[in-house]
């Protein structure tokens, strides 16, 4: 009898552990499914994230070709400015020069006639 009590007592004790571990089980199962259900909720954001980064940077590389290809145009008008620009200052300067020589040559003739004019009327 003494055998079968110490096993008794040996099969409570091993019952009351394995209904602790139960119990403890149970626990750390719930907090893995909710920690599990907290990955995949923060999985599902980050893949959300991930495609509106993606959608993002795509829009972003459309709008810096079209930056660049701006950019490029503006460059392109820009020197062709500067072309031009330089062709009209030195057009401007010619046409001034000759304004000047034309406005002088215009004055002594006018001086010259009418000092002829003066000695021819007398």
């Amino acid at each position: 009898m003494a055998a079968y009590q110490v096993a008794k007592a040996a099969y409570d004790q091993a019952l009351e552990q394995y209904k602790r571990d139960s119990v403890r089980y149970r626990q750390a199962k719930a907090q893995y499914d909710m920690d599990q259900a907290a990955y995949l909720k923060a999985k599902t954001q980050y893949d959300q994230d991930l495609a509106k980064y993606r959608e993002q940077e795509a829009q972003y590389q459309k709008d810096l070709k079209a930056y660049q290809q701006a950019k490029a145009n503006y460059d392109q008008a820009q020197a062709k400015y500067v072309n031009d620009k330089a062709a009209y200052d030195q057009a401007k300067a010619k046409f001034d020069k000759d304004q000047a020589t034309y406005e002088a040559r215009l004055a002594e003739a006018e001086a010259k006639k009418n000092e002829e004019g003066y000695l021819s009327n007398q």
